[in-house]
């Protein structure tokens, strides 16, 4: 019955001293069992005065106030968090509704938020006292961690006060349920940078207390199970980071999964799977940074549909080489309560006006930032020269016309890796007449060249140059 107290947020809509009573409940409970539910509880109050709102119609989790409330923990040594419980309260003033409240926290060591924005409830002024248990959002973290509280409201003024609205000082306070931290436990933080194409940086973060010495890294170009007998082992890498080097497959996606190594104490259980794609042999990486693209309101999107405002990119590519595969990724945010779901985009080549067999559509029914990634597009293949492409970008709720106020790629976030490969071409007389003329081949470079020789004294034509097109996959 008390885990069930804790399972779900509690808001408990009253006044000042109803609110306290309320808070005080809790933390009498916590006081008896919270040993016996979670281990070490760990609690740290806000004190640095009353916490502002930034107005905002409709917030997101995307969105960030002006002036948060901070707060910072310092994890005792040997322990990590397991879960954490929210509480603080909202205060109306000059005519405001706690209805118009809204906020959410953010773990700034990670940079994730809670799933949703919280509104007060009530069209009438007051004290709404807020009640969170989270978990995913901060479990394993351990050191120092640090936590902003952003609070918002829909009404009232401009900019950033606590003239209508504020977390009122001392009422924000995170109750964190620790547990011991494990001599042996698997890494996470995977991640892949500077990658090549034969090559890529891995990283991971430690999680073992005391900390691990060794790690082993196991890898294929393919998804597998790491406790089977697929993937290749490397052994004993000394620090959190490591060159794997040495790839045989280009622009083709590696799967790789990582422990801690312990000697005589043995190893973690494996990282959950983590994978990265190798670039072309022979590419070029475009990146947008012209600022965030617009979304164009419609409701049924085609890839025959055009954006008001797409994003442009443009690639020359070199003497002699044609595009043979298209690559792309970029990421798209909400904004002013609008769902990921509600998304939808795709790319055009407006040099040969080819798009995507289809269009593109974002998940979850809810605020955040979708990221979008396809490899091996043909929609430009064997094009060369200078060619165009464009991404247009949709949303089927919020407002009209083109904007940035529901929906947008973000700024930096679109990339396009252009790989291409040796145009083949042969020289060949405008008339055939075998009867006047021989042919002597001869290769080069990316090339063969057939040469015309006139027999019995007869000149030969003009040769043309024709471009045989591309015959490698």
């Amino acid at each position: 019955m008390l885990q069930d107290l804790f399972s779900a947020p509690v808001r408990l809509r009253a006044g000042i001293c109803a609110g306290r009573t309320a808070m005080f409940l809790v933390f009498f409970i916590l006081a008896i069992t919270g040993t016996e539910l979670w281990g070490t509880i760990q609690t740290v109050v806000y004190n640095g005065g009353n916490i502002p709102s930034t107005f905002w119609v409709n917030p997101s989790t995307t969105k960030r106030a002006e002036q948060p409330g901070l707060l910072s923990v310092s994890i005792p040594v040997g322990q990590k968090i397991a879960s954490m419980d929210i509480q603080y309260s909202m205060s109306t003033a000059n005519g405001s509704w706690m209805s118009e409240q809204n906020s959410f926290l953010l773990c700034s060591t990670n940079g994730l938020t809670e799933e949703e924005v919280y509104s007060g409830e009530g069209d009438t002024g007051g004290v709404y006292t807020y009640n969170r248990h989270v978990e995913d959002m901060v479990y394993g973290l351990y050191g120092v961690v640090d936590f902003e509280l952003h609070a918002f409201r829909t009404w009232g003024g401009g900019g950033s006060n606590m003239d209508y609205q504020y977390v009122v000082n001392g009422t924000w306070q995170l109750v964190l349920n620790l547990e011991d931290r494990e001599i042996l436990e698997h890494p996470t933080g995977l991640a892949a940078g500077n990658i090549a194409h034969d090559s890529a940086l891995l990283s991971w973060t430690d999680n073992c207390y005391p900390n691990a010495t060794s790690w082993d890294i196991i890898y294929a170009c393919n998804d597998f199970y790491p406790y089977g007998d697929e993937g290749t082992l490397i052994s004993n890498i000394d620090s959190p980071s490591f060159l794997l080097s040495g790839l045989e497959e280009d622009y083709e996606r590696y799967y790789w999964y990582v422990r801690a190594n312990k000697g005589d104490l043995g190893v973690s259980s494996w990282s959950r799977a983590h994978s990265f794609l190798t670039l072309p042999a022979d590419a070029q990486i475009l990146v947008y940074d012209m600022g965030n693209i617009p979304s164009t309101y419609n409701t049924d999107v085609s890839t025959s549909s055009r954006a008001d405002s797409p994003g442009l990119l443009s690639v020359t590519i070199p003497p002699n080489k044609e595009i043979k595969h298209v690559g792309i990724q970029y990421s798209m945010s909400t904004d002013n309560g609008s769902w990921m779901s509600e998304q939808r985009s795709f790319l055009l080549c407006s040099t040969n006006g080819a798009t995507e067999s289809e269009v593109w559509e974002g998940e979850g029914q809810r605020t955040g930032i979708c990221d979008y990634r396809r490899d091996h597009l043909n929609l430009a293949r064997g094009l060369s020269g200078v060619v165009d492409f464009e991404l247009h970008a949709f949303r089927t709720w919020g407002g009209s016309g083109t904007d940035t106020d529901y929906q947008y790629v973000m700024n930096g976030s679109w990339q396009l890796i252009i790989s291409w490969k040796n145009i083949p071409f042969s020289i060949i007389p405008q008339i055939w007449k075998p009867s006047m003329w021989a042919l002597v081949l001869r290769s080069y470079p990316g090339k063969t060249i057939a040469i015309p020789m006139p027999q019995s004294g007869i000149s030969c034509m003009n040769p043309i140059l024709m471009n045989l097109g591309a015959a490698d996959p």
